[in-house]
């Protein structure tokens, strides 16, 4: 508990938790100005769990969502879980890449492509699964480990593998 009022004040109301929200130690949360984090009622965090929310993003946990340890979320337009989703250690959800349209140019100079991340109720995704922008993970669907997911995974559906497929 006085984990999250730590980081409610530090925020400065960029970040809105329900009730019974547990916060492992360590977790970092970066939240930009314009941006907000939402963690519904019953949400826990694992330990060393890092948030990075910059511009106008948003992030919303539903409630009795599960992050294990180590999971780092990033976003810079939108990220949504749904209910009830348990998502492993070391998870990464990004809801941005780098545009590398020209490959001459560096890519410290190349802008950011975003798109929203999307994850629906119930969804498991095993440790050290890697989810990147513009992905849809469908209502019950399971990813297993080590799995990085670069299109739609479909309601119900298992799929893995680098990139993941059903």
């Amino acid at each position: 508990m006085l984990r999250l009022l730590l980081v409610r004040r530090r925020s400065r109301g960029r970040v809105h938790a329900g009730a019974g929200v547990r916060l492992g130690r360590g977790v970092r949360v970066d939240v930009g100005p314009g941006a907000t984090l939402t963690l519904g009622d019953g949400v826990t965090i694992g330990a060393g769990t890092r948030f990075d929310i910059g511009g106008c993003a948003a992030v919303h946990l539903r409630p009795g969502t599960t992050l294990g340890r180590r999971c780092v979320v990033s976003a810079r337009e939108r990220i949504t879980v749904g209910e009830r989703c348990r998502l492993g250690d070391e998870v990464v959800l990004m809801d941005f890449g780098h545009d590398a349209a020209d490959p001459e140019r560096p890519v410290r100079e190349q802008g950011l492509v975003t798109a929203p991340v999307a994850i629906g109720d119930d969804a498991v995704l095993d440790d050290t699964v890697v989810v990147l922008h513009g992905t849809t993970i469908g209502p019950g669907a399971h990813v297993t480990t080590r799995s990085v997911v670069t299109r739609d995974v479909e309601p119900g559906a298992t799929a893995g593998g680098v990139p993941a497929r059903r």
